[in-house]
């Protein structure tokens, strides 16, 4: 559901951010867990945020702090620490999604 993700992370970005928001979601890694994210889904992401966060003339420390709390999260989200996209890979992860939970 494409609204209780957006909420979601309305929520986690919120709190990080510091309003006075609580998270209300499972934890990420556990939110995570059955979806086979790569490194480079991950990265493609990231980089969707920084380009929206100057289009909006977000301030350059806001923005800094906010990436690198995305980063810091990398290892709930995915298992790559690159920026690669293995299609053979990926289909044999969504092959086995939730196997290991």
């Amino acid at each position: 559901d494409k609204g209780r993700i957006k909420e979601m992370e309305f929520q986690l970005t919120a709190g990080f951010l510091g309003a006075d928001i609580q998270y209300r979601g499972r934890p990420l890694q556990e939110a995570h867990a059955r979806h086979p994210i790569m490194g480079g889904q991950f990265a493609r992401r990231l980089q969707i945020l920084k380009e929206t966060l100057e289009s909006f003339e977000v301030p350059k420390h806001i923005r800094d702090a906010w990436i690198e709390h995305n980063e810091s999260l990398r290892p709930l989200i995915t298992r790559d620490a690159g920026s690669d996209c293995d299609p053979i890979l990926a289909r044999e992860r969504v092959r086995g999604a939730g196997k290991d939970l």
